[in-house]
C-alpha cells in the first residue's frame, strides 16, 4: 500500500491481547496537574472521540476517553460494529448525541467543561473537517492547536504511547469502549520506520477513534511524558 507515494507495510495489530486489559486500572485520585486533550472528529454520521491525558511526575499517564455517536443510529451501529453502544452510554463511555448526525455543539461543550474542570494546557484537533470546532474553541480563548494526522506527525507519540502501555505506565479505568478500540488498532509503517495507527482493514467497522485522539494528546503533551529510552521499543 502507498501513503504520500511511500510504500507502507500491510497493517499489523498494534497490541497483544493482554496489553490493554493490564492498564485498565483506576485513575489517580489527583488529576490537578497539566492535562492535554486530543480530538478525533469524524464525518457527521460516524464516531468522534475526545481523549484527555494527565502526565504524572512519576512517568505514568492517566487517560480518559469518550466516544460520540448519533443517538438515532445507535441501534444500527450496534448491529454493524457488534458492540453495545447504548449499554456503554449508561456507563459514560459513549455519548449518544441527539439526531442522526454527531452534534458538534455537544462535543464543543464537553471540551469547554473539561477546560473549566482541569488544567488543560493544549487541545489538539486535526484541521480536516474541523474548521467550525476550531473556531468555536478559539473564540472561547481555549488553547487549541491544529495537529496533522500525517504519519510523520503521528509516529513519535504513537511509539511513546506504545512504550507506556508495555511498561504498564498507563491508567485507563474500566472503560470497555476504550478496551475495544485499543485492541482493534493496527499499525502501518513506512520505509523510514514511522508508524501510524489504522483500522485492521479498509472498510472495517472496528473503530480506533479513541486511540487516534489519545495519540494526538500525547503529541502535544509529549515534553511532559517523554523518556528517550522508551522510544526504542520494537514494534510488535
Amino acid at each position: 500500500t502507498l501513503h504520500l507515494s511511500q510504500w507502507l507495510s500491510s497493517e499489523n495489530r498494534w497490541l497483544k491481547a493482554a496489553d490493554w486489559p493490564a492498564v485498565m486500572t483506576p485513575l489517580s485520585a489527583d488529576l490537578s496537574g497539566p492535562a492535554y486533550i486530543g480530538v478525533d472528529l469524524s464525518s457527521i454520521e460516524d464516531t468522534t472521540a475526545i481523549s484527555i491525558i494527565w502526565p504524572q511526575d512519576d512517568g505514568t499517564v492517566d487517560i480518559r476517553c469518550t466516544c460520540y455517536i448519533p443517538g438515532d443510529t445507535a441501534a444500527r451501529k450496534e448491529a454493524t460494529d457488534r458492540v453495545p453502544y447504548r449499554d456503554w452510554a449508561k456507563h459514560g463511555w459513549v455519548r449518544l448525541t441527539d439526531g442522526d448526525v454527531v452534534d458538534y455543539d455537544l462535543v464543543i461543550a464537553d471540551i469547554m467543561a473539561l477546560c473549566e474542570t482541569y488544567d488543560v494546557r493544549g487541545i489538539a484537533v486535526d484541521r480536516w473537517n474541523a474548521q467550525s470546532v476550531i473556531a468555536a474553541l478559539q473564540h472561547e480563548g481555549l488553547p487549541v492547536v491544529t495537529y496533522s494526522q500525517a504519519i510523520g506527525s503521528m509516529s513519535p507519540p504513537t511509539k511513546l504511547l506504545h512504550a507506556k502501555i508495555l511498561k504498564r505506565d498507563i491508567r485507563a479505568g474500566d472503560n470497555e469502549a476504550m478496551r475495544w478500540q485499543f485492541t482493534n488498532a493496527a499499525v502501518k509503517s513506512d520505509i523510514n520506520e514511522n508508524i501510524k495507527v489504522a483500522k485492521p482493514s479498509p472498510g472495517s467497522t472496528e473503530r480506533v477513534d479513541m486511540v487516534v485522539a489519545t495519540i494526538m494528546a500525547f503529541g502535544i503533551g509529549g515534553s511532559h511524558i517523554v523518556d528517550p529510552t522508551e522510544l526504542r521499543i520494537e514494534l510488535i
